[in-house]
């Protein structure tokens, strides 16, 4: 059965989760892929470095406004990635129905990607480079589903 629906995660829902959501829609184009964050600052557009990285990298995410993870979106989602473990950790404990389809966006590095938000722009390109090699190696997974 193909996935039917993804959500990223990260803290304010203006850098990494919608890269990763930029770059998840176009490897999984009949994936409904959609992010929120846990401290989001809700009906913000994407940082202008991370809009920028997104276009070069072939995403567009302009229309991309920020929202608060919520009871219904968590429900919504068959996979959920966070930027972090503690997100994870955050995400399960306050909402059970989540467990077993919470997992780290860099899984297979066994690590967290870290937050670019008012860092340099080297940061933010390194931080996009991450993402985008934590989506190829999720969308080769799903892929096989």
């Amino acid at each position: 059965m193909a996935l039917q629906s993804l959500m990223t995660v990260c803290t304010g829902n203006i850098c990494r989760s919608p890269l990763a959501e930029g770059l998840l829609r176009l490897r999984l184009p009949s994936t409904r892929v959609y992010s929120a964050g846990l401290a989001a600052v809700i009906g913000h557009p994407a940082t202008p470095e991370v809009l920028s990285l997104a276009q070069a990298m072939g995403a567009d995410i302009s229309a991309h406004r920020a929202q608060q993870i919520s009871a219904y979106l968590v429900q919504s989602a068959q996979l959920i990635l966070t930027a972090e473990l503690a997100q994870k950790q955050w995400i399960e404990s306050n909402y059970s129905i989540s467990r077993g389809r919470v997992f780290l966006l860099a899984q297979t590095l066994g690590q967290d990607i870290p937050d670019p938000y008012r860092q340099s722009q080297a940061v933010h390109q390194s931080t996009a480079e991450l993402i985008a090699q934590c989506v190829g190696d999720w969308a080769q997974k799903i892929d096989k589903l």
